[in-house]
């Protein structure tokens, strides 16, 4: 897959547009029909998205957090078999841009559009406005032609980003991975702690993540973990670890199960599996440890992680 430059252009495409936060089963949808149409057609397939979720410029003081950070965002799509992806410096700037002008500037010059495939809820242009209706005649007046993707419907309700982000919130994990059609993922780097885990016999390897991430709701979840060279389960905490400190930072820690290699430093990606039970306050350092076994045990049961090979190279 190939980053488009800021500098750069690309002839003939196929192109569409989207925040695509999570690149959920919605997402895939369009993704699917994108690369379709474009060997169909014989055009470049291009993915325009944001260097920075819009909301946060539109609504600076907003609290939003990211499923997933541009970096994920390029792993997924391109596992996905996109072949262009151009991040969008999305500022005032853009957010003041006039549909038409967007059209034009980005669209036609930048990228001599064909077709343009838009999700059935996306708006664009300076207070959204440009729907499917809008761009469809901007397409006719421009030669270009627009498609429009129905939502994919899960349990009753579209499936979207906001949905995701809730059930993650609420520790719902399995559903949430339902929905997105991969297992949620957080990638970063292991970093020093405080070695609390390896006093108590579990040792843990300390999450350095995007300051913008979503993490789930405080509590401990069955995980696999891969780091450059390894692919094995963990049981991971996301919390204020009451029973052992005093410090109201939340931390997130895996323990690696069947692991003693030094990681520090290393980039490490988690995926959540399931949620196993709310972080709560122990009584003493032994009951914790007997807690942190059958957390063990049951991660060992956990039916994705029964046959997951250890030490397999990702």
């Amino acid at each position: 897959m190939k980053i488009i430059q800021h500098t750069e252009t690309l002839k003939n495409t196929i192109i569409t547009v989207g925040t695509f936060d999570g690149v959920h089963r919605g997402h895939q949808a369009i993704i699917k029909k994108l690369l379709n149409k474009a060997k169909h057609l014989k055009l470049n397939d291009l993915a325009i998205t944001f260097n920075l979720h819009p909301r946060l410029v539109v609504q600076p003081g907003y609290n939003l957090k990211l499923l997933t950070t541009p970096d994920e965002k390029i792993q997924i799509l391109e596992k996905l078999h996109v072949n262009h992806i151009y991040f969008l410096p999305f500022d005032k700037n853009m957010a003041n841009l006039d549909a038409e002008d967007f059209v034009r500037k980005i669209l036609l010059e930048k990228f001599d559009i064909k077709h343009l495939i838009v999700g059935f809820d996306h708006r664009f242009g300076k207070n959204r406005q440009a729907g499917y209706q809008e761009l469809t005649l901007l397409g006719q007046k421009y030669g270009f032609t627009v498609e429009k993707v129905d939502p994919i419907i899960y349990n009753g309700e579209k499936i979207s980003s906001s949905r995701i982000r809730k059930l993650i919130s609420d520790g719902k994990i399995k559903q949430a991975n339902e929905l997105l059609g991969y297992n949620y993922f957080a990638t970063g780097k292991v970093i020093t702690g405080k070695g609390i885990g390896r006093k108590i016999n579990f040792p843990t390897a300390n999450i350095l993540v995007h300051k913008l991430k979503l993490l789930p709701k405080f509590g401990v979840y069955a995980v696999k973990v891969h780091t450059d060279d390894f692919s094995g389960i963990g049981v991971l905490n996301y919390g204020i670890r009451p029973t052992i400190s005093t410090d109201a930072q939340p931390v997130l820690e895996v323990h690696i199960l069947d692991f003693n290699q030094d990681i520090y430093n290393q980039p490490i990606k988690i995926e959540f599996i399931d949620r196993i039970r709310d972080e709560k306050k122990f009584a003493s350092i032994n009951e914790l440890q007997a807690q942190i076994r059958k957390d063990i045990e049951t991660t060992r049961k956990t039916s994705e992680l029964k046959h997951f090979t250890k030490n397999k190279t990702t």
